[in-house]
């Protein structure tokens, strides 16, 4: 097979959107796992650099390398802890200095904190089970006496245990911050339902009443007051169609998600308050012949539109 048609097939993917985005990935993935397999190496070659009194060269040194396995721990933690390790091992074998041992020891509590942290539970113990074991075996090492060593033990435990409690913290601190913003969004919405049936309750209830009303009173005069019986039916549809204003506004109001094709147009007049009354007043006076008076006191004010609206259908 020739250079040239792989390098178009190269250069096609790189100029299509889907081709690029996947050579971006398997370049990403390729370079995390470059970096956790060269772990185990650059600390191995850290703690052999420099002359034997080097100890901030080689501490320095294996601080810059703990920066390559970060990659790879973000994307499959359970084959960068193993890579951790086995840099962890190799290094403590050597026989370095403490403050190596315990920084290389450090980094292996901070990834089992990240990993009980955003993981599930079984990843969570896949890491820090080999962690503990690797870390007892390599104390071996570094310790010398059977007090060292047991003191030692109980440092490595306990930091562990401290890492695995600090990360089921945060990750039951999480889990009870998206309990609550469920909760808060379950109330705001059962909130907002009880709204609008408590809106679609009072503009029904009401038109329907005065419907009643008018409908009775057609009845009973139209045979003897044709021109009573027209004004029932008058107030009637002019209800009528005032309620189905109300609902269209209401229901436009739920589905405000952008212009339906084809659809009628929603109302978007403003929903009835206190400055409307006058108006109420004297449909009532017209439609059911109730006698109406109507009294402002106090300076007349801007209110909260919930507020208004209540007022008018109280």
């Amino acid at each position: 097979m020739s250079a040239t048609p792989l390098f178009s097939q190269l250069g096609r993917l790189i100029r299509t959107g889907t081709g690029a985005g996947r050579l971006r990935r398997v370049a990403s993935a390729g370079a995390a796992w470059c970096g956790g397999v060269a772990y185990p190496v650059a600390v191995l070659l850290a703690v052999r650099s420099g002359p034997d009194n080097s100890t901030g060269l080689r501490f320095l040194l294996c601080a810059v390398a703990t920066v390559l396995p970060v990659a790879l721990l973000r994307r499959h933690p359970l084959p960068g802890t193993a890579l951790m390790l086995v840099g962890t091992f190799a290094v403590s074998a050597q026989r370095p200095s403490w403050e190596v041992v315990y920084l290389l020891v450090l980094v292996n509590d901070l990834n089992v904190l990240a990993v009980v942290a955003s993981r599930a539970r079984r990843v969570a113990f896949a890491a820090a089970v080999p962690t503990l074991l690797v870390q007892i075996a390599s104390a071996s090492y570094f310790t010398s006496g059977m007090d060292v060593y047991i003191r030692t033990l109980v440092v490595l435990v306990l930091a562990l245990v401290a890492a695995w409690t600090i990360g089921l913290s945060v990750t039951e601190r999480r889990e009870h911050a998206v309990e609550q913003r469920t909760q808060v969004a379950a109330q705001a919405v059962a909130a907002e339902r009880l709204r609008i049936a408590r809106e679609l309750h009072d503009m029904i209830a009401h038109s329907v009443g005065v419907i009643a009303i008018q409908a009775g009173v057609g009845s009973r005069v139209i045979g003897t007051q044709p021109d009573e019986a027209r004004k029932a039916l008058l107030s009637i549809e002019a209800t009528s169609r005032e309620t189905l204003a109300g609902l269209r506004r209401t229901l436009g109001t739920l589905r405000r998600t952008g212009p339906v094709p084809g659809a009628e147009p929603v109302s978007l007049d403003p929903a009835p308050g206190l400055a409307d009354l006058e108006r109420l007043a004297a449909s009532t006076a017209a439609g059911a012949g109730v006698r109406v008076e109507l009294r402002w006191r106090g300076v007349r004010r801007a209110i909260p539109a919930d507020i208004d609206l209540s007022a008018y259908r109280i």
